[in-house]
């Protein structure tokens, strides 16, 4: 190569550093301008507030009339959080490796277009007909499907270069903030990774993190033994017998004085719960009837941005519908949370 042709690649490889400079320069300021940790206070504030919240940034987004944090509502039916399409672990570095690839547009095309997830049919008596003895087989959970339609429809909108961008600072702000909210996090780096592709969720933890959540599957588990215990009276058991149980899907809005974390990582979610209850018969006549209830907890939730709340950043105002359309543009992808527990098992007794 001669000096003229060395000297005009220099100088083009030289252009092509002062334009990455100056793209480089442009994100990292929009960056420092734009309150990360306000961000990420605010929209994962936004992602599941169902009732008005002082916000880090002193905005108060508009909530959902349908909300009732705390409260137990009948929803949708569903199945086995172990079943279904190939559930992602959450793994960070798959994620971050997804979301790379995808950022010109196009999510995977594993995910499934129907969210819902096939399971059993019960009925609406939660214990299934009593059979001798001490086990019998743990029920699949109902059927389940979404309660909402979402955001719409995938890949159905144009994406132009500024909404690239702002997934980009969504990312950076839920990377900040893994260490204060790491589920939160972590259910929002899935959604922008674009797979679609169910994740699984630590309903154990879940359980701990949110006591009001674990006092109303352990107030259930109460109401099902005594009711077991009920029955096999009526029916004059004399020895052990044993109730398969499945109840239908419930709602439990956490709220973040519950649970921060939870509450921006899933906020409202359906949970069943299958097992067992076995009933002892008294030991001595007159005495009281003892119950046992092994059950586990099966929880679902869809991770969308559906609401039409707005939170104020300073003079930049951040709403649902700005990071819904990121479903829309196929830059970002709503997916179904999913999980099971240990089986936990109580005990009580019922006066003879």
């Amino acid at each position: 190569m001669g000096s003229r042709e060395r000297g005009a690649a220099t100088t083009e490889y030289v252009g092509a550093l002062a334009v990455m400079s100056v793209v480089v320069a442009a994100i990292v300021l929009a960056v420092q301008a734009f309150p990360v940790g306000a961000f990420v206070d605010d929209t994962l504030c936004s992602i599941r507030q169902l009732a008005p919240c002082a916000t880090s940034a002193g905005a108060v987004p508009a909530s959902n009339p349908g909300a009732d944090p705390g409260s137990d509502p009948a929803s949708n039916p569903g199945s086995d959080p172990s079943a279904g399409t190939g559930a992602d672990t959450g793994d960070r570095r798959d994620q971050e490796g997804q979301t790379r690839d995808d950022r010109r547009g196009r999510g995977s095309d594993k995910a499934p277009d129907d969210t819902s997830v096939d399971g059993s049919d019960p009925g609406s008596d939660p214990l299934g007909p009593a059979t001798p003895g001490t086990s019998v087989e743990e029920p699949d959970p109902p059927a389940w499907q979404p309660p909402d339609d979402g955001a719409g429809e995938y890949d159905s909108q144009r994406a132009w270069p500024w909404d690239h961008a702002k997934k980009v600072a969504v990312e950076l702000a839920a990377n900040v903030m893994a260490g204060k909210w790491p589920d939160a996090s972590r259910n929002l780096s899935h959604y922008l990774a674009n797979t679609g592709e169910p994740l699984e969720q630590d309903v154990d933890t879940i359980l701990a993190d949110v006591p009001p959540f674990q006092a109303k599957v352990d107030e259930v588990r109460t109401s099902l033994g005594e009711d077991a215990v009920l029955r096999a009276q009526e029916a004059g058991a004399t020895g052990p017998v044993t109730f398969p149980v499945n109840t239908a899907w419930s709602g439990f809005y956490i709220t973040p004085e519950m649970s921060q974390n939870w509450f921006y990582a899933l906020g409202g979610v359906s949970y069943n719960q299958t097992g067992q209850v076995t009933v002892h018969p008294p030991t001595s006549p007159g005495g009281p009837w003892r119950y046992e209830v092994s059950t586990r907890v099966n929880l679902y939730d869809q991770y969308n941005w559906d609401g039409g709340k707005s939170t104020d950043i300073g003079p930049i105002t951040v709403t649902d519908e700005e990071l819904a359309r990121l479903h829309r543009q196929g830059l970002a992808r709503e997916y179904r949370n999913q999980g099971r527990s240990d089986t936990t098992t109580t005990t009580g007794t019922v006066p003879g």
